[in-house]
């Protein structure tokens, strides 16, 4: 029997440790070599400084339990207020008499755990006869912990004998129980009387987070071509270094000027577990002696009170195990720094193996069979391992799956790997597969459904931030102007870029506090399928590369033609070609639109496009409308339009984008047609064709190859007879002396027929559209294509 006129308190030992480190390191090295290579021998000093500092804390509480332990009786009697805080009493049977308060109350044990760690690395290699380097390695990371439970409940448990207690004023329970046998139940021995009575249930938590963040990059310099000569490459622990520390063979991707970026690496681990330890009454007559002050207390009335209790207690502890395993993140994230390391490898390399093929198929020295398939091989690789390819969309999924939470489990990998993978589909391919779904409620349902998966989610599905996401593609859409003039590129160059954006995402996740990893997704994403994934019109382009190795071009071209017919039927023409329906002037202002542009279509065919491809796109462009000029035209600007929009897509060199062209239209036209002009005289020179090529005025290629032609000329043939003779007729349409030559070759290479002077069938008469107006022009052209003559008509 515990028996005192005050109080009677018994309560838990408390058990606290806690750790407190930090930790400071630096190193440098100086060294010399000679590096061997493709570039040739060369002798190199290296030079290398890095930096290391953290801090952990951590405090742990346990408490142990108190015990009161009677055979047959356990008798409480208190003059005062009788406690239990993280003890038990327990016997046969108990009795209390509690003149003040009974208070039964469940201690948790608790951890927190709190770490930060950087790390800074700066190399170089100072290189005589080959390319010299300078690299940089960031690196941040953190894990939090937090654990609180109930592993030992509170309480007085009786046995067959049950509880027999009186309570003077208030009775708490928190977190704990006033429990008996099933027995003592069934014989009606259970029996609480007190004044008022409150319970409360103890939440119970676990979670902890951590993440590890790295970039790395670097800048060669010298040794000719940087394109040609990077010596960035990546040490024995898979950072980036300078020449002099890289392992032999490594590689980083970089663009023309020398930059190079490896691929950022951002990991995570997360984990959260909750429960509750309840309390509760065993079954038996419970009395509250004051109902005015239970309704004061509790807001409740007694028999309400009552009723809401819960009279389980076979079950209530409800205890958790600590989740937070420092070790097992500290292996996930070396394991995952490794794959991550190996893939960037892996990207670079199909990326050199892309600019190695587009090289071959330039080289003339090859056959054109040859060259050929050098260009569907790089075509077909970039499908699958480009920024935007099938195989790298599953391999970018599996790494965001696995960086997403290191120690998750296999079900959460799949989840996650299978959210990423379709993020990266429906951001280069969500308007197709929206515009698959028809019309109608359902469809609109699923296409905003099919949107949000991109979105938050998508990154709620992956275990990620809404936040994060957010951040990461709204970053990345205005980092977006980076990859502008990207469409020219090489294969290793985009590499670069893609992974330069990505880098500057995770450095701002880590200034702003959300989670790295879904703002790497999220950027690489956007990056990878929005800004680097060509249009429609360049899809076309390719897919028409790749028949011209197929065992049957022509079918090939058939099929390709077909497809994409379906594509613009399905559209009703009304974005690209649709101005006919709208009125004659609608498409003049498309006219003049395109013409101050490139004239993309012409670079197109004088950049090698072969004639019967050329046909599919002038057939495409003339589903519409019959008038073939107008069509033309306006696929120009519709080329323009789409190529532009997405940073310029530069056909080998020739065309410029929309905004570019509408800035300097002039000056742009000036020098592209001053090249054009070049190429064509000296393939007449190779054809024998007898001219005067210093007196070329203009020269085009016309629709059915043969080149085209107007020399300075004199009085009896030539741009000098042509202004001598009718120089007023032009002026009075408005066509100047400087653009007679224009006018008149590209009326007799490219437009339509529409006649001849009198009933002879001489000198052909085109019709042209000028700044919008059709003007007809009765042209003559020699057997060599030099034109003799031109008058209006």
């Amino acid at each position: 029997m515990l028996k005192a006129d005050g109080d009677i308190l018994l309560q838990a030992a408390q058990n606290l440790a806690s750790q407190q480190t930090k930790n400071k390191s630096s190193s440098a090295s100086v060294g010399v070599g000679v590096k061997a290579g493709g570039e040739g021998m060369g002798f190199y000093v290296s030079v290398a400084v890095s930096q290391a500092r953290g801090n952990a804390d951590g405090h742990d509480s346990t408490w142990t339990q108190s015990t009161v332990t009677a055979g047959n009786v356990l008798a409480l009697q208190s003059g005062g207020d009788t406690t239990l805080r993280g003890a038990v009493g327990q016997a046969d049977q108990i009795l209390a008499s509690v003149g003040g308060n009974l208070l039964l109350e469940s201690q948790q044990d608790t951890s927190t755990y709190k770490s930060k760690q950087s790390s800074a690395g700066v190399s170089g290699s100072l290189c005589y006869g080959c390319a010299s380097s300078v690299a940089f390695n960031i690196g941040r990371g953190k894990m939090n912990s937090d654990y609180a439970s109930v592993t030992q409940q509170t309480g007085l448990k009786a046995g067959d004998g049950g509880f027999l207690i009186d309570v003077g004023g208030n009775t708490t329970l928190i977190g704990s129980v006033i429990s008996s046998s099933q027995q003592a139940v069934a014989d009606g021995l259970n029996h609480l009387s007190t004044g008022t009575l409150s319970v409360e249930d103890i939440k119970n938590r676990a979670t902890y987070s951590a993440s590890q963040v790295s970039v790395g990059g670097g800048y060669s310099f010298g040794g000719g071509d940087q394109s040609s000569q990077n010596a960035v490459g990546r040490d024995k622990d898979g950072n980036v270094a300078s020449g002099g520390q890289s392992v032999p063979g490594s590689s980083v991707p970089s663009d023309k000027s020398g930059l190079a970026m490896g691929l950022p690496v951002a990991l995570s681990a997360s984990g959260n577990a909750s429960s509750t330890t309840r309390s509760g009454i065993s079954e038996g007559v419970i009395e509250i002696r004051d109902e005015a002050g239970q309704q004061a207390l509790t807001g409740k009335s007694a028999a309400e009170t009552i009723a809401s209790l819960n009279r389980d207690t076979t079950d209530t502890l409800g205890a958790l195990k600590p989740i937070f395993d420092k070790e097992k993140i500290e292996a996930g994230f070396e394991i995952g720094t490794a794959f991550a390391g190996d893939m960037g490898q892996f990207l670079t390399n199909r990326a050199k193996e892309v600019d190695a093929l587009e090289k071959r198929a330039t080289d003339m020295s090859l056959t054109q069979a040859e060259r050929d398939q050098a260009e569907a091989d790089a075509i077909l690789l970039d499908r699958q391992w480009g920024p935007s390819g099938s195989y790298r969309r599953i391999l970018s999924a599996v790494a965001a799956g696995a960086g997403g939470n290191v120690t998750g489990g296999a079900g959460q990998f799949v989840q996650s790997a299978a959210v990423n993978y379709l993020q990266g589909l429906a951001a280069s391919e969500v308007k197709s597969i929206a515009d698959a779904l028809g019309s109608g409620s359902e469809a609109e349902a699923a296409r905003a459904a099919l949107h949000a998966v991109v979105g938050c989610v998508g990154a709620a599905a992956s275990a990620g931030a809404c936040g994060a996401g957010a951040l990461g593609a709204s970053a990345s859409s205005v980092l977006g102007a980076l990859l502008g003039s990207s469409a020219t590129a090489g294969s290793e160059e985009k590499e670069s870029r893609v992974n330069l954006i990505s880098s500057i995402v995770a450095a701002i996740s880590l200034g702003t506090g959300v989670e790295a990893v879904t703002a790497v997704v999220a950027a690489r994403t956007e990056a990878e399928n929005n800004y680097l994934k060509p249009g429609e019109i360049q899809t076309l382009m390719d897919d028409l590369r790749l028949c011209r190795t197929a065992g049957d071009p022509a079918a090939c071209q058939q099929e390709t033609k077909e497809r994409y017919e379906d594509i613009s039927l399905s559209r009703g023409g009304s974005k690209l070609f649709g101005c006919k329906a709208e009125g004659e002037a609608v498409c003049e202002q498309q006219l003049r639109d395109a013409d101050a542009g490139a004239d993309a279509f012409w670079d197109l065919q004088e950049a090698g496009w072969r004639s019967e491809e050329l046909a599919i796109l002038h057939g495409l462009a003339d589903l519409s409308f019959d008038d073939s000029f107008i069509a033309r035209k306006i696929w120009h600007s519709a080329f323009l339009s789409e190529s532009g929009a997405i940073g310029g897509a530069l056909i080998g060199g020739a065309l410029s984008s929309a905004a570019a062209a509408k800035a300097d239209a002039a000056a742009i036209a000036k020098l592209r047609d001053a090249r054009r002009i070049a190429d064509l005289t000296e393939e007449l020179s190779r054809q024998g064709i007898k001219f005067s090529p210093d007196k070329v005025v203009n020269a085009v290629r016309a629709n059915d190859g043969k080149i085209v032609f107007i020399e300075t000329g004199n009085s009896k043939s030539g741009l000098a007879h042509i202004i001598q003779e009718h120089g007023a007729q032009f002026a009075a349409k408005g066509i100047s002396v400087e653009r007679i030559p224009k006018v008149v070759v590209d009326a007799a290479a490219y437009e339509k027929v529409v006649g001849y002077p009198g009933s002879g069938v001489g000198r052909p008469i085109y019709e042209i559209f000028v700044d919008g107006k059709p003007v007809r022009i009765a042209v003559t052209v020699g057997n060599n294509g030099y034109v003799v003559g031109a008058n209006l008509r």
